[in-house]
């Protein structure tokens, strides 16, 4: 299962969006060809339609870059999930562009070379990689958009409620430098939010089956990204370092680094939380720790599968026969292998999917061989050694952290009054009985639209 996780690390920094057949997304103004000029509806969002080529687009894509197999019964257990989801970014886009707030595409540009630059990539090969599994990057810039202008629709719409004055901030620093002397813990979250009472077990079923998911080795960033209800889907679901304190110790302050916790109930929904890292009062957590390692990387020969190709085993075989730095080396050069060094790497830069693996090995011993863009790769720790604790945060970051918070709170409740007003309606609600939207009326079972006027989220 590791090798899983590793691989989504090195191919996707987050849920990419992206349509198999178009190599533009839907929302471009080209004229539809004869044969695409109808596709099924699946839901209305106001004057916005959500069609079946959208909503299978962007299940696909979650299970390709998660390297999940792309079964019937796959694409039926996320597409109410990922329905849910782009509802809720079709209603986030249009009160943006309502009150003129929509992100600045220097923004999402921005974020997009960030999310490429977590994955050890470029936006460019980043675009590349995507196309070359048959989808489009403007769904994953769409996805981009819906978030940032969420964010700013809330931080100038609220603007008054998430004021935080000096005494604010030194009252953070004064608990800052106190909890330093208590164990805290760094989490990634998921919430998954309920409108109202009636819908918390529907939401309960949801969460489980992030729970499968995760268990199947797709990476919570990932999940936090593509399904959380909380401004922190942005950053991965990133929540940062607590103490106990904080909501839902109980169910995360057990786990170990790399584990997931089972769904918590609240009364707005539910939380699943992730255990990034850990650290004893006034001790360095173990994401202090430098790492340094080697990769190996065996290119596939071209037009054969991993398990068919004549010459892959014969060069893991040497790799994984290694038994010390030297002869891990050794067998790159005589096999005529790339090989890739990393010094002295803090531990917490990682992802936290990579994190866990790298806990897992021993030193100098090769790791299972695992699959990334380029071929098939190894690694070997060679050496770890306890680094720098982290600095103190500053006080615009501590700001920053006290505004976050407000956020969340804020942006969930303002989100619940949005979707209550919104006028949406399904085509076939019965495939889709947990959530809470109107009955077919407006769309009939066979309704077809013509393929300009329908697409992913548009400003």
């Amino acid at each position: 299962m590791r090798v899983l996780f590793f691989s989504s690390l090195f191919l996707s920094a987050t849920l990419f969006v992206a349509s198999k057949a178009d190599s533009a997304s839907p929302s471009s103004k080209s004229t539809p060809s004869a044969s695409t000029k109808n596709v099924g509806i699946v839901a209305k969002v106001d004057n916005k339609l959500i069609t079946e080529k959208d909503l299978e687009s962007r299940v696909k894509l979650i299970l390709v870059t998660n390297h999940i197999p792309v079964t019937a019964e796959n694409i039926k257990n996320l597409r109410e999930q990922v329905l849910k989801n782009m509802i809720e970014e079709y209603v986030q886009v249009a009160v943006a562009a309502k009150y003129k707030v929509l992100a600045k595409e220097g923004d999402v540009a921005a974020s997009l070379d960030q999310m490429a630059k977590d994955a050890h990539t470029t936006a460019k090969d980043l675009e590349a990689m995507l196309l070359k599994n048959g989808v489009a990057i403007n769904y994953l810039k769409d996805r981009i958009r819906a978030q940032i202008s969420w964010i700013n629709f809330v931080r100038g719409g609220y603007a008054h409620t998430l004021h935080t004055s000096d005494k604010d901030i030194d009252k953070q620093v004064a608990k800052e430098k106190e909890d330093e002397a208590k164990d805290q813990f760094e989490l990634y979250e998921i919430f998954l939010r309920a409108d109202d009472a009636s819908q918390l077990s529907a939401v309960e079923a949801q969460a489980q089956k992030l729970i499968t998911q995760l268990k199947n080795g797709v990476s919570f960033r990932n999940l936090a990204q593509q399904f959380s209800n909380s401004p922190t889907a942005s950053k991965g679901g990133y929540v940062g370092w607590v103490t106990a304190n904080h909501e839902g110790a109980s169910a995360y302050q057990n786990l170990e680094p790399g584990q997931a916790s089972l769904p918590v109930k609240t009364n707005h929904g539910y939380y699943i939380y992730f255990l990034n890292d850990k650290k004893k009062g006034g001790q360095p957590a173990m994401g202090d720790t430098l790492i340094s390692y080697k990769q190996i990387t065996i290119p596939l020969t071209p037009g054969f599968k991993p398990e068919e190709d004549p010459y892959l085993n014969g060069h893991l075989a040497e790799v994984m026969g290694s038994k010390s730095s030297a002869a891990f080396e050794k067998a790159a050069r005589e096999r005529d292998l790339k090989i890739e060094t990393v010094a002295d790497r803090k531990l917490a830069h990682f992802s936290p999917e990579f994190q866990g693996f790298v806990k897992s090995l021993g030193m100098n011993t090769p790791s299972m061989p695992f699959p990334t863009e380029h071929g098939i790769s190894v690694i070997m720790v060679v050496n770890k050694r306890v680094g720098e604790p982290p600095k103190p945060l500053t006080r615009d970051e501590i700001k920053e952290k006290i505004e976050s918070e407000k956020l969340s709170k804020v942006a969930a409740q303002s989100l619940t009054q949005l979707i209550s007003k919104a006028h949406i309606v399904l085509t076939n609600p019965e495939e889709f009985p947990s959530l809470p939207y109107g009955k077919k009326n407006a769309l009939q079972k066979t309704s077809t639209l013509p393929v300009e006027d329908a697409g992913s989220v548009k400003a």
